[in-house]
């Protein structure tokens, strides 16, 4: 007979692993961070070795836990796949993509408007932020902005970009100049972006300001702020702003001319654009279908 340690135990470990705290991994699981912890200082002594280095509120996998995560990640996966399998729940041809609003409005749609034309694919488009719960959710891929919620899954990179002013024609010529430093715009027409918990480091208006040369103390505490980056680029569009933007969301709209960039200075985002998904779903044939879709190789590290 295999001596195993509590189920419970890796569950909690795997969780707090792949979420990066004992707060997210309770809510996750529906129980206290309490219960998490204890539940992992239940599998340590278990195994006699640490998983966690605990600074605080932080958790960091030691050597231990870094070996231990993918291979368990991994088992929780073929575990959720084969019960899945069983229930025959799955729609064939079915695909579940998951993505953070800002890329699901602004740069996915276009993409995939074919996708299941060609395919003959149901295609099941799940829009929120991080994290998510893969096994939970029964998602196939994740659209995100950097990975870090969802360490020891494969993962692609979509796309790295930088962040640019944008505005109306009609905007820029009424508050724009020569250099474009945006030294007419005032700061109640800075429109501005809460990029939610997807983007640990977001490009902000002092960043700009910063990269531009300009002087700039304190936050802009006027003007528009929206969670939706759509939203910003239709209050550029119809003249209420500048907003600041990767540049990659907004190109057809400065191709036809609905939106100008009044300046060459930009931010370069810090992480970029991926799909992360489980290794067992990599030759998911309705997957490397839409990676291929979407300029990305689906098998490969």
């Amino acid at each position: 007979m295999r001596k195993m340690p509590s189920l419970t135990g890796l569950r909690a470990f795997e969780s707090a692993a792949r979420c990066g705290s004992f707060v997210r991994a309770g809510e996750e699981l529906g129980v206290s961070s309490a219960a998490v912890s204890l539940q992992v200082r239940g599998l340590e002594d278990h195994l006699g070795k640490m998983l966690f280095e605990r600074q605080g509120n932080r958790i960091f996998l030691t050597d231990a836990g870094t070996e231990l995560f993918p291979r368990l990640a991994h088992a929780f996966d073929e575990i959720a796949d084969v019960t899945g399998r069983l229930q025959q729940s799955r729609k064939p041809r079915q695909l579940v993509v998951s993505v953070i609003p800002s890329l699901a409005d602004c740069w996915l749609m276009p993409r995939i408007s074919e996708f299941s034309a060609q395919t003959g694919a149901i295609l099941d488009v799940c829009v929120r932020e991080d994290p998510i719960d893969f096994v939970k959710e029964g998602v196939d891929v994740r659209l995100t902005y950097q990975s870090s919620y969802y360490a020891g899954l494969r993962e692609k990179i979509l796309f790295s970009d930088v962040a640019i002013p944008v505005c109306s024609q009609a905007f820029w010529r009424e508050y724009g100049d020569p250099d474009g430093k945006l030294i007419n715009v005032p700061h109640e027409r800075l429109v501005q972006i809460n990029w939610g918990p997807s983007y640990a480091s977001s490009p902000s208006w002092q960043d700009w300001y910063r990269q531009a040369g300009r002087r700039q103390t304190g936050a802009v505490t006027s003007g528009m702020i929206t969670s939706d980056l759509s939203v910003a680029i239709a209050a550029a569009r119809n003249g209420a702003g500048v907003a600041l933007v990767p540049s990659t969301f907004v190109e057809l709209h400065l191709r036809e001319g609905a939106l100008i960039k009044p300046s060459p200075i930009s931010i370069a985002m810090v992480r970029p654009y991926v799909c992360v998904f489980p290794e067992i779903r990599a030759d998911y044939s309705m997957l490397v279908r839409f990676l291929e879709t979407l300029g990305v190789a689906g098998n490969g590290p």
